[in-house]
């Protein structure tokens, strides 16, 4: 059977207000649709749409057929990678191609050909970096401090009231334990 008449059946179970049953094709169609269809993000709502159910038969589905969890996980995965590429062009400068094919009045075609260089982003770099390689990259430093072997302990002093400028040391004294 093929995609188109599942399809269609899918929908006659919608307009008929019934349940919509387990298929065991919906597998190939998931995949499918995710490697073929830029546009598709494999949401769980994306996929009930498409299938004609509801988000709830979706979550049921994955929960009861193992082949369906894994179809959905590989349909979110082919999602996920096509992000990460596009994120990847944007961090480094994008190259596209494009032809433009015109007949002159002569009767011969003419094929121009533009090449469109986009810069890079900084921003997506950024983000690429900081989450690929975040021991190298994130902005968060944890530093240590220590004197003469010992831990720094704070100071922390508080004023009682602002008639009074009274200041009480809380500071842990030499004898305290930690």
């Amino acid at each position: 059977m093929d995609s188109e008449t599942t399809l269609s059946t899918l929908r006659d179970h919608i307009q008929r207000r019934e349940r919509t049953p387990w298929r065991p094709e919906y597998c190939d169609l998931i995949i499918a649709l995710s490697e073929s269809n830029p546009d598709f993000r494999a949401t769980t709502r994306q996929i009930a749409e498409f299938l004609g159910c509801t988000e709830r038969a979706v979550y049921k589905w994955r929960a009861e057929h193992p082949e369906f969890e894994a179809a959905y996980q590989s349909a979110r995965q082919v999602a996920v990678d096509r992000s990460l590429e596009g994120l990847f062009e944007a961090a480094v400068g994008a190259v596209s191609q494009t032809q433009k094919r015109t007949t002159r009045p002569d009767g011969t075609v003419v094929t121009e050909v533009t090449v469109r260089r986009d810069p890079p982003n900084v921003q997506a770099a950024m983000f690429l970096l900081k989450n690929l390689r975040p021991d190298e990259w994130k902005d968060k430093r944890d530093i240590d401090v220590v004197s003469e072997g010992e831990p720094v302990r704070p100071i922390i002093m508080f004023a009682e009231s602002k008639s009074r400028n009274r200041i009480v040391d809380v500071t842990p004294s030499e004898g305290e334990n930690d």
